[in-house]
């Protein structure tokens, strides 16, 4: 499967110059590496045959900084990262609707994301960035 990552190279909470780096190490270091996915990862670009884009943020301080202009008309799933819950707000659930959207995801629960988040749009909990260098336990991760 072709999937394309698009964000914004300045903003800290991707590109690896922030204090937390679970969203980096999955969407940039991790992503990548899936035998089954062929990841793309660009700021600007979708190419044309890709099934899947992700598109980082739907916040306007890193959204105008991408080029998503014809987004909305892409023919495959589109998928976005969840701010914090008390972010989102009418701007940002319309601008969800607006570029078509099929998937919002997050670490947050679904309950505090639907304060915020229009219920008609789709919004699943998604724990990101944990892996076995980071996270280390006495017995081996296959164990369990």
């Amino acid at each position: 499967m072709k999937v394309t990552l698009l964000y914004n190279p300045k903003d800290r909470g991707i590109n690896g110059d922030n204090w937390k780096l679970n969203n980096y190490r999955f969407f940039r270091d991790e992503l990548p590496k899936h035998v089954d996915l062929d990841v793309v990862i660009d700021m600007c670009q979708v190419h044309p045959d890709t099934e899947a884009v992700i598109l980082w943020s739907l916040l306007p301080k890193h959204i105008d900084t991408m080029c998503v202009d014809g987004f909305e008309d892409l023919k495959c799933l589109k998928i976005t990262r969840a701010p914090d819950a008390w972010q989102i707000n009418k701007a940002y659930n319309k601008t969800a609707k607006e570029l078509g959207i099929d998937l919002v995801v997050s670490f947050q629960s679904p309950k505090c994301q639907y304060d915020f988040l229009d219920k008609d749009i789709r919004y699943e909990r998604f724990v990101l960035g944990i892996d076995e260098e980071t996270y280390r336990y006495n017995s081996p991760w296959n164990s369990w």
